[in-house]
């Protein structure tokens, strides 16, 4: 009786997430595409000098002024600047196709450099293939949870689909209301829970026969990483514990993110791998060996070609972005 009960409020708490989750990505997927952020074409950054122009895109309101990479960013509109936080906090008041004066100093000397604010760029089509490898997720995982749901590690294998589906899926627009928060930390949480999830099906299937204490062990030490990583995106954004919320964290924090993904799906791999060749002939090895050529097909390409090189800084041609594909393997 117990167990059907706690079977039953498990299904009714999957059905749950499940329906929220699509609600979310549908909401987020219609927000995505009505609302543009109001732009200026540079990146700035938070330096011992101020608030600095890292990089001016082409063809950008701030290409067309006088503002180059290396300007420091004293005031917009007569609003003193002290954070680079705060020219995007700006540029959502003064909205699209606004005329904003910013006033710079290069080299000692000050200047003033007027634009026109301009909606920001919106990658959808690579959103668009990540929501559909979103989808292919959980497809697959209902279709499995469905047919096999009292199948051993089905409820496990399940919700990693799910967190699989809102990490390519939700992609936060930038409007940062309430909403987009939402959207925002589900995906920071499913990226880093993900990655822990697939390593952690990899140690634990089909079956184990170590001691109680030795999974358990092996299993803190999967989820220990995670959890740190986790805890300081939280203590950057309330500025907790010496971090601070400005775009240098965040591109750490993306770096640190994507490099911990990449090193979890190849062991995972490696661990289906292992797993493989210890299997008897069978049924097992079969499902073993597809499992390993999902993961490491999946996983090598978009680690080696595309989150290596962004982790390391290094000069990415526009094909290596096409090794995204790959995802949909694992």
């Amino acid at each position: 009786m117990k167990q059907n009960l706690r079977v039953s409020l498990g299904a009714v708490v999957l059905a749950l997430a499940t329906l929220a989750a699509v609600i979310f990505a549908l909401l987020n997927f219609d927000q995505r595409n009505r609302y543009d952020s109001p732009n200026d074409g540079v990146t700035w950054i938070d330096t011992d000098h101020g608030v600095q122009a890292l990089h001016v895109a082409p063809n950008s309101p701030a290409s067309h002024t006088a503002i180059h990479t290396g300007d420091i960013l004293l005031a917009f509109d007569g609003a003193p600047i002290s954070r680079a936080a705060e020219v995007a906090r700006w540029l959502d008041r003064a909205g699209l196709w606004t005329l904003v004066h910013y006033k710079l100093s290069r080299n000692g000397a000050e200047f003033e450099a007027p634009l026109v604010t301009a909606p920001a760029e919106k990658p959808l089509a690579a959103e668009n293939y990540l929501r559909a490898v979103g989808l292919l997720y959980l497809f697959i995982g209902l279709f499995i949870f469905i047919r096999r749901w009292n199948a051993p590690r089905a409820v496990h294998f399940y919700i990693f689909c799910l967190a699989s589906f809102i990490l390519w899926s939700f992609h936060y627009s930038g409007k940062l209301d309430t909403f987009d928060w939402e959207v925002y930390w589900s995906e920071v949480v499913a990226r880093l829970l993900v990655p822990a999830l697939l390593l952690h099906f990899a140690l634990v299937f089909p079956g184990r026969t170590e001691s109680r204490m030795r999974t358990t062990a092996k299993l803190a030490a999967v989820y220990l990483l995670p959890v740190a990583l986790l805890l300081v995106h939280v203590s950057t954004a309330v500025k907790a514990l010496g971090f601070v919320p400005w775009l240098g964290s965040y591109i750490l924090l993306l770096k640190l993110g994507f490099g911990y993904l990449a090193a979890y799906f190849i062991a995972a791999g490696v661990v289906f791998y292992r797993n493989y060749r210890e299997a008897p002939s069978g049924v097992l090895k079969q499902q073993l060996k597809w499992l390993t050529g999902g993961t490491l097909l999946g996983s090598l390409p978009v680690s080696l070609l595309y989150i290596l090189p962004l982790v390391l800084d290094l000069a990415r041609p526009t094909w290596m972005n096409v090794t995204v594909t790959s995802l949909v393997l694992i």
